[in-house]
C-alpha cells in the first residue's frame, strides 16, 4: 500500500499455478514470488480492484551443477555450495538448489553481497575472500551422496562456485559467464584437500579474557578465515594450511 502496512498474506500455489489471497481491502499493494529454482519477482505492483485476471511468469534463470571429490578421487557429500557474482550489482534473488537435499536459504535463496550473518562467539565462519570484484551469498545449497550439486535460479552473468566442508581446505571454482537460461556444468571435479584447525584465547594486558574478540587468519594468496572469541576468549578456525 501508500503507506506502511501491517497487512502480510501468504499462500502456495497450487498444481495448476494458481492462487488466493483475501479478502483484503481495496488499495495498492506490492506482491512477490519465489520458487525454487526460478528467478524471483520480488516485488510487482498491482491495485485492486483488478481490471482482468493477473498472470505472473517466471523465468528459471541460469543453472550450475558439479561434483566435489576429496584428494583421493572420493564423493564427499553434504559439502556446503556458495555462488559468488562478480563485477556488478544484482538484484534480489532466490536461486536455490536442484539437487537432494532442503534449499537451506529459505524463502529469498540467495543474495549478492556481504550477507552472511556474524558467527556467534566460537564459532567458525565459512565465508571466504572472494576477489575479483565477488561478493559471497547466502549458502545456495549441498552436495548429495555421490558428491554432486546443482544451482539453479541464477542471474544470467559472471559467476563462481565456492565449497565449504569442515576439515577441508575452501575451493573456488573457474570464473564462468552464463547467459540467461543456460546450464553449465564444470568440466572437472572440485578437489577439496584436507585443513587444519587453529585455536587459542584472546586475553587484555592483565590476563582478562576478552568475549567477541574477532580473530582473522589469512593464508595461501588472500585466503581468509574469521572466528570470533567465546566468553573465555577462546576462539577456533577451521579449514586453514600453509
Amino acid at each position: 500500500q501508500d503507506t506502511l502496512s501491517v497487512l502480510r498474506a501468504r499462500v502456495v500455489t497450487d498444481e495448476q499455478g494458481k492462487f488466493a489471497l483475501g479478502p483484503v481491502p481495496l488499495g495498492r499493494y506490492s506482491l512477490g514470488v519465489w520458487a525454487r529454482g526460478y528467478l524471483p519477482i520480488p516485488e510487482h505492483a498491482l491495485e485492486l480492484p483488478l481490471a482482468g485476471p493477473l498472470s505472473l511468469e517466471l523465468s528459471r534463470g541460469a543453472t550450475v551443477n558439479g561434483v566435489v571429490h576429496d584428494d583421493q578421487g572420493a564423493p564427499l557429500a553434504d559439502a556446503v555450495i556458495w555462488v559468488v557474482y562478480g563485477g556488478r550489482q544484482l538484484p534480489l534473488m532466490g536461486a536455490a538448489a536442484t539437487g537432494p537435499g532442503p534449499d537451506p536459504a529459505g524463502e529469498l535463496g540467495i543474495m549478492p553481497g556481504p550477507i552472511p550473518p556474524i558467527p556467534p562467539s566460537g564459532a567458525w565462519s565459512a565465508t571466504g575472500e572472494t576477489g575479483e570484484g565477488g561478493s559471497p551469498s547466502r549458502e545456495s545449497g549441498r552436495t548429495d551422496a555421490a558428491g554432486r550439486f546443482a544451482v539453479a535460479g541464477l542471474w544470467p552473468g559472471r559467476l563462481r562456485v565456492i565449497v565449504d566442508l569442515k576439515g577441508y581446505m575452501q575451493v573456488r571454482g573457474p570464473w564462468l559467464t552464463l547467459e540467461q537460461d543456460a546450464e553449465a556444468a564444470l568440466e572437472t571435479p572440485l578437489v577439496l584437500q584436507p585443513a587444519a584447525t587453529l585455536a587459542g584465547r584472546v586475553l587484555d594486558p592483565l590476563g582478562v579474557p576478552l568475549a567477541g574478540g574477532r580473530v582473522d587468519a589469512t593464508f595461501g594468496g588472500g585466503n581468509r578465515r574469521v572466528s570470533f572469541a567465546g566468553p573465555d576468549g577462546m576462539f577456533r578456525i577451521e579449514g586453514l594450511a600453509g
